[in-house]
């Protein structure tokens, strides 16, 4: 079946050398050994899968027991039938979402300043630009392979705009503009333009106002759109001096926290598992 050499001398260590012990008045006797040896009733026991196991029918009729049936999957939630074991690898992710959090929070920190220097910034500056070298083991890389993930939970609180971009981000709804307007993205002079780019400074007696220009006019199936493109940016002004802000969009007061996005990596579409009348405690 594959076990290992060492593993079946432990095993047949264990059943040709059991001794056993009888408790007389509340004292137990001598060992002595066993003239029949290890004796097990197979046909009564239940083989309960954790992790992949290969032949498994084989090895259930070798051995004279049953499949469990019952889905027992360790790291799944107790919900889904597991044993609600926390997943080392998306636990470890959640962790290290934290570092992607303080880049983006911290921006006078030392430690940035370096991370920057040697990577540079991307996009509005939340994040460094991949790392593109081939030899040896760099911990910012490993980090930034959970970017993707974490990225889709956050939001901005929008101030000056500066580095905010205003067709890619989600800013002032839950998707980014370019995905809610596809057809306006598409013929948008400014496709990686700021907000703050495109919200001209003041005049004599007005108010700022939006600056989003078009490659070509819009025919009349499209005005719709264009109509709540405008009415949609026009609730949406700007007017604080101070800096943008990363917020997480997974807890209500806007802050990360690790157990938050560790449930979110775990978010399953697996039905709900009855169990409670599975796992709980038969004891009176």
């Amino acid at each position: 079946m594959g076990f290992g050499h060492k593993w079946v001398r432990w095993m047949k260590a264990c059943v040709s050398t059991v001794r056993y012990s009888v408790i007389v008045n509340g004292s137990p006797t001598g060992f002595f050994d066993s003239t029949r040896g290890l004796r097990v009733n197979m046909n009564k026991s239940e083989m309960v899968l954790v992790g992949e196991v290969l032949d498994l029918p084989r090895l259930a009729t070798l051995l004279s027991c049953k499949i469990k049936s019952t889905p027992s999957k360790v790291s799944s939630p107790i919900a889904h039938g597991g044993l609600g074991i926390h997943p080392i690898h998306l636990f470890n992710r959640a962790l290290l979402g934290k570092w992607l959090w303080r880049f983006g929070r911290e921006d006078t920190r030392l430690w940035r300043q370096v991370v920057v220097a040697k990577y540079g910034l991307e996009g509005g500056g939340w994040i460094t630009k991949p790392s593109r070298g081939r030899h040896g083991c760099s911990l910012w890389k490993s980090i930034m392979m959970g970017w993707d993930d974490f990225w889709r939970h956050t939001g901005f609180e929008v101030d000056l705009g500066t580095k905010v971009l205003f067709w890619h981000d989600r800013w002032c709804i839950d998707l980014p503009l370019k995905e809610m307007y596809p057809v306006l993205f598409a013929c948008s002079n400014n496709k990686d333009a700021s907000i703050a780019s495109l919200f001209e400074d003041p005049k004599e007696g007005r108010s700022r106002v939006w600056s989003v220009t078009f490659c070509r006019d819009f025919n009349d199936w499209e005005m719709d759109s264009v109509e709540s493109f405008f009415l949609l940016l026009h609730s949406y002004a700007p007017n604080s001096k101070e800096a943008d802000k990363l917020t997480w969009a997974l807890n209500r007061s806007g802050l990360f926290d690790t157990r938050s996005y560790y449930r979110a990596l775990r978010a399953s579409t697996a039905s709900a598992f009855p169990w409670k009348s599975i796992w709980r405690v038969k004891a009176p």
